[in-house]
């Protein structure tokens, strides 16, 4: 006997060996990862418990190379493609491009702050694993963001005096430092996976 499951996977019914006729059918998920959050004996639990800290490891892991990228992106130094490196195409293409990816950005952003997804989403994953699904998508779009950007074909803005660009650079990083501070002061690990 099939029928749909969660994520619209199969599912499968197995008679549960039983002496008596109330013996109900089980219904197990196809999907091996829906195995990690199925069941409550010491095995299972250690299961979620190690795919929660794992999916946290590797969202906080994907926030911290593209927050630190972005530091490099937007200021121009150290990372190999920044705002403006690469050879500059038409004007309105990247300009279409560039608003998209930021749009991809903001979309995903809106949409999985929204409680209706967030209950959507607790059927799926244990609500532990929520924020970090969400800063892996919000790192995963800036990554994306990062490599396909296209430069401009046109300076927007430039500042020749090297005294006053350091400064413009200072300032910029400084505002960095004071998000990074605010994390804490906020919780950190909680926040960003």
């Amino acid at each position: 006997m099939q029928s749909t499951g969660i994520l619209g996977t199969d599912t499968r019914v197995i008679q549960v060996a039983a002496t008596g006729p109330a013996a109900e059918p089980t219904r197990l998920s196809a999907c091996p990862i829906h195995t990690l959050f199925r069941g409550s004996g010491a095995g299972v639990l250690l299961g979620r418990r190690l795919a929660i800290l794992a999916t946290g490891l590797v969202a906080y892991l994907m926030f911290v190379g593209a927050f630190t990228y972005a530091i490099g992106f937007v200021a121009n130094l150290v990372v190999p493609k920044s705002i403006d490196s690469g050879t500059p195409g038409p004007l309105v293409p990247s300009l279409v491009i560039n608003g998209l990816l930021l749009s991809l950005f903001a979309v995903q952003h809106t949409i999985m702050a929204r409680p209706r997804f967030k209950r959507w989403l607790a059927r799926l994953v244990p609500e532990a694993m929520e924020r970090s699904l969400f800063v892996a998508a919000a790192s995963g779009s800036l990554m994306l963001l990062f490599w396909q950007w296209r430069p401009l074909p046109d300076t927007i803005w430039h500042v020749d005096q090297p005294l006053l660009r350091w400064l413009l650079i200072g300032v910029s990083l400084s505002g960095y430092a004071i998000v990074f501070a605010a994390s804490w002061m906020i919780n950190h690990f909680d926040l960003f996976g």
